[in-house]
Parts: structure tokens; sequence; C-alpha cells
């Protein structure tokens, strides 16, 4: 009779325990950061007090879990409460790839002793301090100053002879650099270059050295392969691959698609940076929402402005987009074609693309004066190794997923 009666009066008692307890406890959640690069972590810490003087044996917390980010521990962690007790739990965020996504606690739930009842510990509206949007930028990554796509190239540079002629020769690393005119009354003797002289047959003289310190302009090609789109492609075989992102060994998983986009946004800021540091100024020229966008980078505040907006930029399925203007021709032509006097190669394409579309802009681009070098990124779905049947020799460099583009403009291909 005795086991009868607490069979039947446990339930309600449970159910009251828990219902009391449940105003007793104390939720705060910290997240400190809300902006990080590419491989930063953030760290969410959840403080809980319990000020009932009977224990919490079951807590479950649920933390929100986007598919950019690796969680330390997973996503559902239980705690039980001591007496008068409190415990702090902290998670840790790594950031795999960029993106704009929620971090933080979605849910907290107090399970009844009997673990039947299930009751929401957080407070309606407490959405807004538990969960906050953490911002992903792409990673800025250290070029070597004196790269060959960070100097200005002929339009056609297969010709050694118009190499030669029209090089810029700028030291990045600190060195004066010169590009040659004819030489004029008055300029001093030891700016005459006497080799390029008696090749040419007239005098040539170096140029002042700002003459040669010209902005670039990198244009973002916004036709890109779907993550959708790569794993039909790769059908029959693996759909997701691991990469080393932490030069430490540590593999993850991601969206080979994803990841080509984000490598060329990485290698664009990074082309952007570089050119900075060196006092020039860059224009970065991308597609969105319907038209295209110029934005001059002169400080690193600008360069930081970019870098966050890039972090939700999203490409334009190549499937869907063979109609888009792949690069803003009619910017181009004004302002750096063939009348601009500005010299060949300022102007650098970065592309996830590369196609016989793209391969008409630049083939247009030559045609008015305009030399382009070439940065593609590429992913094992694309089996597009085909840079020399689209750019020329020492116009193009290729970037993958998983490579460190510290070194990767040092040569041309």
């Amino acid at each position: 009779m005795l086991m009868l009666y607490m069979f039947l009066t446990a339930p309600p008692v449970s159910a009251v325990l828990t219902l009391l307890v449940r105003k007793k406890i104390d939720i705060s959640v910290r997240i400190p950061r809300v902006e990080v690069e590419k491989d930063g972590v953030v760290q969410v810490e959840v403080y809980m007090r319990n000020r009932a003087y009977i224990p919490v044996p079951f807590v479950d917390i649920t933390f929100a879990a986007p598919s950019n980010l690796t969680l330390s521990e997973g996503p559902g962690i239980g705690v039980a409460l001591a007496p008068r007790g409190n415990r702090t739990i902290t998670i840790s965020y790594t950031a795999r790839c960029r993106g704009v996504v929620s971090i933080g606690v979605e849910r907290v739930k107090l399970r009844g002793y009997m673990g039947i009842l299930r009751l929401s510990i957080l407070k309606s509206g407490d959405n807004c301090e538990n969960l906050k949007l953490l911002t992903v930028a792409p990673r800025i990554y250290y070029i070597k100053a004196d790269s060959r796509i960070l100097l200005s190239t002929a339009a056609n540079p297969g010709s050694e002879e118009n190499r030669e002629d029209t090089l810029s020769t700028v030291n990045l690393s600190g060195e004066p650099g010169y590009e040659y005119r004819e030489y004029a009354a008055g300029d001093p003797l030891n700016k005459i270059h006497w080799k390029l002289s008696a090749k040419r047959d007239i005098f040539m003289i170096r140029k002042d050295q700002g003459a040669a310190l010209r902005k670039k302009y990198l244009v973002l090609d916004p036709l890109a392969k779907s993550a959708e789109n790569a794993k039909k492609e790769k059908a029959g075989l693996i759909s997701r691959i691991f990469f080393d992102l932490n030069n430490e060994g540590e593999a993850s998983e991601g969206k080979e698609a994803d990841l080509v986009q984000e490598k060329l946004l990485e290698a664009m800021l990074s082309i952007a940076n570089t050119v900075l540091n060196t006092g020039r100024s860059t224009e970065v020229c991308f597609f969105q929402q319907g038209e295209w966008h110029e934005k001059e980078v002169r400080s690193i505040s600008e360069l930081v402005e970019l870098q966050h907006q890039l972090a939700s930029y999203e490409f334009i399925d190549a499937s869907v987009g063979n109609s888009l203007e792949r690069i803003p021709m009619g910017n181009l032509l004004k302002n750096w074609g063939r009348d601009s006097g500005i010299n060949a190669g300022e102007v650098i394409i970065f592309t996830a693309s590369l196609d016989e579309i793209l391969n008409e802009y630049i083939n247009k681009c030559s045609k008015y004066g305009i030399g382009t070098n070439i940065v593609f990124a590429a992913g094992d779905f694309a089996h597009e190794e085909r840079g020399s049947e689209i750019c020329s020799p020492g116009n193009l460099w290729t970037v993958k997923p998983g490579m460190d583009i510290t070194d990767a403009f040092g040569r041309g291909c």
C-alpha cells in the first residue's frame, strides 16, 4: 500500500518541486566578441545559480551550432546544480568559414525529478541576450610586397621585347621604383636608362617614383559554383572533403564550394592590404544587389570595413548567371583603357569560374590596352586546371582551399 501511495504521489510532487525550483534558477550568458576572422575563437560563458535549498539534477543546455563553426563540445550539455550552488559552463566556437551567424544559447530546459516534465528556464525575450550575431570575416594573409602580381606588367607579357620596354620596376620593399618616358630638355642625365635608350635609339629616362606607384583596381567576378552544383559534379565521389585549416594537422570538414569562394575573397583582401601598406590606394569593384559597386580603400579602417562587408557576400550561381556582366567593362574602359594613360597590369580580376565567357572579357580588355592579372580560386570539383588556355603565361595565379596564399603570388603560371 505504501509503495502504491508513493507511486501515485511522486509525479505531482515532482511537478510541484520542479515548478518551485524553476523560479529559483538564474542564468546569464556572456558573449564577449561578435566579430572574428576565420580560424578565430569565441568563447561563450553560461553562468547558472541555484537559489533553492534542494538540488537541481537535470538542466539541459542547447547551444546554437552553425555549420561554419566548430564547437569545443557537443551542442547539447546536461548539468546539475547543488543546493544554493552555482556553476559556469564555457564553450568555444572556432570559425572555419566566413559568414554571419547566431551563436550562444538557444534553449535551457529544466527536467522534472522524474524526468517527465520539461520546462523552459529562459524567460520570454531573453533570446536577444542569449543569442548574438557573429561576423566571421575572411582572413587577411601577409603577401610579400615584391610579389610579381603587385608589379605593373605589360598587356602582352608573352612578348619579351614588350616586357622590357614597359615593365614597371617598382620595388615594393621600399626601394625607389621607376617607369620610363622619352628624354626632355632639362631632365637629369643620371635618370637616363642607357640600355633601353640604345635599344630604342632614343634617350629614355626614368620617371619619378610617384608616377610608378599607381593604385590597383580589383574586380570580383560574381559568378561561382554553388555547393549544391558542386555536389552534382562530384556524383559518385565524396561530396565533402577535409582540409588542414590550422597548419597543425587538425582536419575540418567543409563544403568545398564555400571554401573556394572564401579563398577568393581572402586573396583579394590580402592583395588590397599589401598594396595599402606600400602607400597606394586600392579600388575594389564587386557586384551586389543587381549592380556594380566601387569602393576605394585608402586606409586600414576602410579595408576592415570591406572585410566585414564581404563576410556575408553572396556569389551568384554559375548555372543561372550566364547572362550577367562578369566585369564592369564600362568603368574599365572609362578609367583604365588605352586613353587613360594607365599602365597595363593594374587591373586584377578575381574569379572562381574561369570559362570562355570570362575569356572574352579578358580579350576585350587586352584590345583596349587594359592589361589584366587573373586570380583563379579552384576546387577539385571544378577540374578547371586550364588557365594556360585562358591567360597567357605570367598572368594567371591559382589558389585553392587549404593553400597558404602567403607565397602564392610570387610567380605566375
